[in-house]
């Protein structure tokens, strides 16, 4: 799987997406697709730790908080596979 790919992460790790992608996610709060894969991609790169920190920050923003939980299910899916 391509979340789970070292090489992958690491890669774009190197090239800073995921502050790239930090950075620009406040123009995407109005946007629930945007938001999702924000989150997704941004989660995917730096991990649990900032999904919750996502959620923590934004508890009141609906999008933010289905993008989340989105992503929760994402990951328990791949781990059941």
């Amino acid at each position: 799987k391509v979340s789970h790919s070292p090489e992958w992460r690491h890669h774009l790790r190197e090239l800073e997406v995921d502050k790239l992608v930090v950075l620009r996610m406040n123009q995407a709060r109005g946007n629930k697709r945007a938001m999702k894969y924000s989150i997704w991609l941004a989660s995917s790169l730096r991990g649990l730790p900032f999904l919750v920190q996502e959620l923590r920050q934004n508890v009141s923003s609906d999008t933010t908080v289905d993008a989340c939980f989105c992503t929760i299910v994402d990951i328990l899916d791949e781990d059941v596979e």
